[in-house]
């Protein structure tokens, strides 16, 4: 089998882990109360669901694109657009009186998706570092495909 051949073989699993990938790492983070000390009586009610959704909708853009073997700042953004109405319309208009924690699952996870399209922005325009022997030299070019 020739490179070409096992390289968009390659891609094209890829291309079909974004969406199982993005979900799953927003599903694992929800699940996972890192900020449950946030509780109580010291805190304000909104900061915990606030965090709990900004997380895992971070991790939802950041692991869909990084996972795409290219485009990923349209991947990103991509996932943005198709996520960010389904979160609003399952916690708020979905809802026949959201509450204060439906706006903060909603509003944590849409600030999160935008963080993620920025840091998948930030990641692709860095440019890379290649280490040789000699000295590291920096390049501007992507790896090869």
């Amino acid at each position: 089998m020739s490179d070409s051949k096992k390289h968009s073989g390659l891609d094209l699993l890829r291309w079909q882990g974004v969406l199982p990938c993005a979900y799953l790492a927003h599903w694992l983070l929800q699940r996972f109360a890192l900020f449950s000390f946030l509780r109580g009586p010291a805190y304000p009610e909104f900061l915990f669901p606030l965090l709990q959704y900004f997380l895992s909708g971070v991790a939802l853009v950041f692991v869909g694109a990084t996972v795409a073997p290219s485009r990923k700042v349209a991947t990103s953004i991509g996932l943005t657009i198709l996520w960010m109405p389904s979160m609003w319309i399952i916690h708020v208009f979905g809802q026949s009186s959201p509450g204060l924690t439906n706006y903060m699952h909603a509003t944590g996870d849409s600030i999160g998706l935008l963080v993620g399209v920025a840091l998948i922005i930030r990641q692709v325009g860095q440019p890379k570092v290649e280490v040789t022997a000699d000295s590291p030299t920096v390049s501007n070019e992507s790896p090869p495909s």
